[in-house]
């Protein structure tokens, strides 16, 4: 699980249904992610995307899945952030972690790959740790639209 955090007042988010729009940039301690509707966000968390005004700014991924935010030059480097925002079908969503995505580097634009996923989930104990296998999922296809290299 990677947190979102600001880096020279911008922010990289990605949502698998893709960003439309930005209602929200908040430190993420300061918010309540089970809020609901996800933008009521407690009064004392504090919207730095409204306050960046015109200064403001969303650049989506070629990709359709995220994108970069602009103007949050008021928010510390490295500072943990939540975003609120509206997904390809206008439903609001409470983001404060990266999705987890597999990129191989083993393929060729334009090819069709073939993939099964498997959860893993690791126990803690005193001992030692376990690893608890999920079921393997059905046969998931994947069209490779950049090169490993191209790949930023």
């Amino acid at each position: 699980m990677r947190r979102i955090v600001v880096a020279a007042g911008t922010v990289h988010v990605r949502w698998p249904a893709g960003v439309q729009q930005v209602l929200g940039v908040y430190v993420r301690t300061q918010t309540d992610p089970s809020a609901s509707p996800p933008h009521a966000q407690p009064p004392t968390a504090v919207n730095y995307w409204s306050n960046a005004g015109p200064a403001a700014a969303l650049l989506q991924d070629d990709d359709g899945y995220g994108a970069t935010l602009y103007g949050l030059g008021a928010m510390s480097e490295g500072t943990e952030i939540a975003v609120v925002l509206k997904d390809s079908q206008s439903r609001e969503r409470f983001v404060d972690v990266h999705p987890t995505e597999y990129i191989d580097t083993q393929v060729a634009p334009g090819h069709d790959y073939y993939y099964r996923l498997v959860a893993v989930r690791m126990v803690m104990h005193a001992t030692g740790s376990v690893e608890i296998l999920s079921a393997a999922s059905d046969l998931i296809r994947g069209r490779a639209t950049y090169s490993a290299s191209s790949w930023r």
